[in-house]
């Protein structure tokens, strides 16, 4: 993998990041689960809030996210900032995640996807992580 070497380069594979990140909150919008795989590195890591825990590897992150989204959750995401230091990537913001065990409040919590740049050219999801305000 190439290093980012100029201004134009940095700002080339920023704007294919937030394509990206706006790609997978339309998948998790829709409560598609197969368009979501299609975002998540082999190796990702989902830390979920209720319980406190990790969940390792790409068949268990979306087994976990689809009875999720089978529950019918509405997201809202919010991103804030972005962190390019390629080959990584940082979105995080705020989301309001309303589901069975929020009620139909929700619960607003700060998230965080970190994404890596493949051989492909295309930005992957390797860490999910939330957590409450």
């Amino acid at each position: 993998m190439a290093i980012v070497q100029t201004a134009a380069e940095f700002l080339t594979i920023s704007g294919q990041l937030l394509t990206r990140f706006s790609r997978l909150v339309q998948a998790f919008d829709a409560h598609d689960i197969d368009a979501v795989a299609g975002f998540l590195d082999d190796n990702v890591i989902l830390n979920i809030l209720t319980p406190p825990d990790m969940i390792i590897g790409k068949p268990e992150v979306l087994e976990y996210l689809g009875k999720k989204l089978r529950d019918e959750p509405a997201i809202y995401f919010k991103p804030l900032s972005t962190n390019v230091v390629a080959p990584t990537a940082t979105v995080s913001g705020e989301a309001l995640w309303i589901d069975d065990d929020t009620g139909p409040g929700g619960e607003d919590i700060h998230y965080s996807f970190t994404f890596a740049l493949h051989a492909d050219g295309n930005w992957y999801v390797i860490n999910l992580w939330g957590t409450s305000p």
